[in-house]
C-alpha cells in the first residue's frame, strides 16, 4: 500500500510540474531610455553590436555610424515603451550589409524556445539567424528567419503579434547550428556545421546576425524553459 501511495504522490507531483507556466531565462525590451529624442548605440542597453564581416565595433557608436545598428527613440512591438533593435542595411558606409549584435555574460540553464518580434521597411528582405554561444564559442542557427510584415515604424508598432513574432526551439543537435566567427574588428562569418552537438551545459550569450537589406527592425526577445 505504501507503495502504491508513493506512486500515486510522483504521479501527481509530475502532472503539476507539466502544467506549470514556462519560466522566462532572459528577457530584452530592447529600451530606448533617452531623455529626449534620439536614438541610442547598444552600449546603452548592455550588448555589443559590429557591422560587416570585418567585425566593425559599433557598440558605442555615435554620429552618422548611430545610423545604422541602433536602439530606436521610436516604439516598438509591444508598444508600451519606446525602444527597439534597429538596423539600417547597405553597402555605402557608414551602414553595412549585415549586422551582428549580441548579449553576453548569461547564465541560461536548459533554454527551450527563443521568440523575438521581426519587421522590416517595405519590399526589403530582412533576414536573421539567432546566435547562441556555449563554452566561449558562437553558433548561428541554421535556420534563417525573414520579416514577413513590413512597412514604417509605426506599422510595426501597431502589428499583430502573429505577423511579426518567430520562435526557435533550442536543442544542442549539431545539424541545427553553423559555427559562427565573430572577433571584433577583425572577421565575422557563417561557417559549417559543427563535428559534434553542442556541449549540455549553460547559454552564456544570444544575439541576431542580421543580413538582406534596407531598414530591420527587432524586439520582445524572450528565452524560456518550454514552448
Amino acid at each position: 500500500m505504501k507503495i502504491i501511495s508513493i506512486s500515486i504522490c510522483l504521479g501527481t507531483l509530475l502532472l503539476i510540474s507539466s502544467a506549470l507556466p514556462a519560466e522566462t531565462l532572459f528577457e530584452e525590451s530592447f529600451k530606448n531610455t533617452a531623455a529626449q529624442a534620439a536614438n541610442r548605440n547598444l552600449a546603452s542597453i548592455g550588448w555589443h553590436g559590429y557591422g560587416g564581416s570585418q567585425g566593425k565595433d559599433l557598440t558605442e557608436a555615435s554620429g552618422a555610424e548611430l545610423n545604422s545598428l541602433l536602439i530606436a527613440w521610436g516604439r516598438g512591438n509591444p508598444a508600451d515603451s519606446r525602444g527597439f533593435l534597429g538596423v539600417i542595411m547597405s553597402r555605402k558606409a557608414p551602414n553595412f550589409e549585415d549586422y551582428t549584435a549580441i548579449k553576453t555574460g548569461l547564465i541560461l540553464k536548459d533554454p527551450c524556445t527563443i521568440s523575438w518580434r521581426m519587421h522590416a521597411g517595405k519590399g526589403q528582405t530582412l533576414r536573421s539567424r539567432i546566435l547562441v554561444q556555449v563554452e566561449g564559442k558562437w553558433y548561428a542557427s541554421a535556420e534563417v528567419f525573414q520579416a514577413t510584415a513590413f512597412g514604417l515604424a509605426e506599422d510595426f508598432v501597431s502589428a499583430e503579434v502573429a505577423a511579426v513574432e518567430k520562435k526557435l526551439t533550442y536543442t544542442t543537435d549539431e545539424l541545427d547550428w553553423l559555427e559562427f566567427v565573430l572577433t571584433s574588428e577583425q572577421a565575422i562569418a557563417v561557417g559549417g556545421a559543427p563535428a559534434k552537438p553542442l556541449p549540455k551545459t549553460p547559454v552564456t550569450g544570444v544575439g541576431f546576425y542580421l543580413y538582406g537589406g534596407g531598414t530591420g527592425r527587432i524586439d520582445s526577445l524572450r528565452i524560456t524553459n518550454k514552448p
